[in-house]
């Protein structure tokens, strides 16, 4: 055996190595290569935060030349922003697999929605290595273990072998995380609403099954805020309310739940920036109503009353609920009524003779029922809507011999509970009278008003 045999014998096993390795690191690093898309413009569209986002993706050569935004309703100066930081990335990297803009979820899961939906007219799309792979990372009970089905560059098969995310709410995330991965063929699908953990779990295991784990992406900002799963459905029905600090003081809400879904938050107190804490309380309200979801994104600028409004959101919904008086709740043809009724009443106003001064009460004995004769007024502002109440008794012979109510109550509701409560304050001449059954609100404004006015008689 001469000597250029020897080396050969050497040399050719190295080779085969170095070739099957270098092999085995190409189809690792073309796992998720983005394919060739056909030249032309195609346009698409996903849900935003405040509706549609529209925009149309421009090909050239087989890739992303130009997005141009068409259409969005998101906040001026954050959603927008963050669709065109979206845009950015999508082109650079020439793909619609991008990070979220910090604080702007929704309109960065939308602008990607879209970005993807114009993609795959062009034939987009990525292309990964086929074969079986598991993947794992942490959900809201605890690890969640996937494992990825990949033929024909297509991920075709997710199951999950191992969770312990809440029942009917975490596990059922998951499954829909996994469906709708299968069918748009992206990791960049939607959070599924109150269960914000096991969704971004399910697709960090799909990640990590897929290698697509981004180790170089700078981590998102920390919050004292911690994920939350609450399952609205199992909420019993009523008026929750909690207080937690803000930057400038305590901010105090109130959460009705009807049906397993959040119908209103109010703000009954908070001292919070003007234009910038109380604007991200708003922001953060409207975000938790949209979504039904209590994990809302943290307002730029604003991360204390952010914080604060999420975290009493959360303690309120951990509370015993107060009932919510919903028998005296409008319904729109009521509301329509009741405008048309303001409207005329309006008219009225401006075409009525001047009110004649109401007399003073004349001086003299009190009679068998201790009331003075005389006309007396009196008026609050405790009504369901706010708006005032004003209640004239009139006393003659000593005894109140007629009882006018003056609101602006629903007709069938608070304006009937008005009559009758007139009526049995003429009756039992008094006003310790029964509250009528459906709108108490407004009976209870009737009766103070009649008592503050028969106060002036004694």
């Amino acid at each position: 055996m001469d000597k250029k045999q020897k080396i050969a014998i050497v040399v050719m096993p190295l080779v085969a190595i170095a070739l099957l390795a270098g092999g085995m690191f190409l189809k690792q690093q073309t796992a998720s290569t983005p394919s060739t898309y056909v030249d032309g413009t195609y346009e698409g569209v996903g849900q935003g935060f405040n509706g549609d986002i529209k925009v149309a993706v421009t090909i050239a050569s087989g890739k992303i030349s130009n997005i141009e935004l068409l259409e969005i309703n998101d906040t001026a100066g954050l959603g927008d922003n963050a669709a065109n930081e979206i845009i950015a990335a999508a082109i650079a990297g020439n793909t619609a697999e991008v990070d979220m803009v910090s604080g702007a979820t929704k309109s960065s899961e939308g602008t990607i929605a879209a970005i993807q939906a114009a993609l795959a007219q062009a034939g987009g799309g990525a292309s990964y290595t086929d074969g079986t792979f598991e993947g794992v990372a942490p959900g809201f009970g605890g690890d969640i273990k996937v494992s990825v089905v990949v033929e024909g560059g297509k991920i075709t098969t997710i199951d999950v072998l191992e969770s312990s995310e809440t029942e009917g709410l975490g596990d059922k995330a998951s499954e829909q995380i996994i469906a709708s991965i299968i069918e748009t063929q992206s990791l960049n699908v939607d959070m599924v609403s109150g269960a914000t953990k096991s969704s971004e779990g399910t697709i960090a295991a799909v990640k990590n099954a897929l290698g697509q784990d981004d180790a170089s992406a700078e981590p998102e900002e920390e919050t004292s805020v911690e994920l939350v799963e609450i399952d609205l459905s199992a909420l019993e029905n009523g008026v929750y309310t909690a207080a937690e600090e803000g930057f400038g003081g305590d901010i105090e809400l109130s959460v009705e739940v009807q049906d397993g879904k959040i119908v209103e938050i109010k703000v009954l107190n908070q001292s919070e920036t003007e234009g910038l804490g109380d604007a991200a309380i708003d922001t953060i309200i409207a975000q938790v109503k949209d979504t039904q979801d209590v994990n809302a994104d943290i307002v730029t600028g604003a991360t204390y009353s952010s914080e604060a409004t999420i975290k009493a959101i959360v303690k309120a919904l951990e509370s015993t609920p107060a009932p919510a008086e919903t028998a005296e709740t409008p319904s729109e043809e009521e509301k329509e009524v009741e405008k048309e009724t303001e409207k005329q009443a309006e008219k009225e106003k401006e075409t009525a003779a001047p009110a004649e001064a109401t007399p003073a009460p004349t001086e003299q004995a009190p009679a068998a029922s201790g009331l003075k004769d005389g006309t007396y007024k009196a008026s609050t502002n405790d009504s369901f809507y706010g708006d005032p109440i004003n209640v004239t008794i009139t006393v003659s012979g000593g005894k109140i011999s007629d009882v006018k109510v003056s609101e602006n109550e629903t007709p069938e509701i608070g304006g009937e509970a008005a009559k009758k409560i007139a009526e049995a304050i003429k009756s039992k001449q008094s006003a310790d009278v029964d509250s009528i059954s459906g709108a108490t609100i407004t009976s209870d404004a009737i009766k103070k008003a009649a008592k503050d006015a028969l106060s002036q008689a004694k």
